[in-house]
């Protein structure tokens, strides 16, 4: 107060409990669901899955009622949708898996094929904290909520394996044995249309 006991705006805002400000747009922090092998994946064999990029720490800053507020949320697991009716749930950051080449620890296999392909989703989860600026002073953390960010969704084409037939040489056979077709490589692809799946 000055000398005539008037209040100035800073004693006026701290008068009273200060009220949480609303919770920030998020929209544009979405991470991009990514996986290998690129689609299309196979039937039977295991599909990595990572969000792109990694989730972190994001901060705002917004002025609610005259009163400058600091706004952090912070990634706390994530949520996936494999699109085939199985999902899968992570309570830390093993939820946004790892970048090919490295092993994820979001994995998935396909028990049937999809032409149209799965949709993948993922939400991560974010626990959202704010911190109010009064005089130069700040005043928190406290507890704003719970916030899931939707990922871009990926649309995730899976095939059929396809074996191809390749003629064994007569070298390492026996001369009484006759030379039969083995499995090679696996493959993708409708039949007459085979394209191999690994270099």
């Amino acid at each position: 107060f000055d000398r005539l006991q008037n209040a100035t705006p800073e004693r006026v805002a701290c008068a009273g409990p200060l009220a949480p400000p609303p919770m920030p747009d998020w929209s544009g922090h979405e991470s991009q669901v990514e996986a290998n092998p690129m689609a299309p994946g196979l039937v039977g064999l295991d599909s990595w899955f990572w969000l792109a990029p990694t989730p972190a720490a994001m901060t705002v800053h917004e002025t609610y009622h005259g009163i400058d507020y600091i706004v952090n949320a912070v990634p706390t697991g994530a949520q996936w949708d494999f699109g085939d009716g199985a999902g899968a749930g992570y309570p830390d950051s093993s939820g946004y898996g790892r970048a090919y080449p490295l092993p994820s620890s979001v994995t998935h296999t396909y028990g049937a094929h999809s032409q149209a392909g799965y949709r993948v989703k993922s939400s991560v989860r974010y626990e959202v904290t704010w911190t109010a600026v009064v005089q130069n002073r700040l005043v928190g953390p406290y507890t704003l909520g719970i916030m899931s960010l939707e990922s871009r969704p990926l649309r995730y084409q899976v095939e059929q394996a396809q074996p191809e037939l390749v003629a064994l040489s007569d070298r390492g056979q026996d001369a009484d044995q006759p030379a039969i077709p083995s499995i090679d490589t696996a493959t993708t692809g409708p039949l007459g249309l085979v394209e191999r799946y690994w270099a």
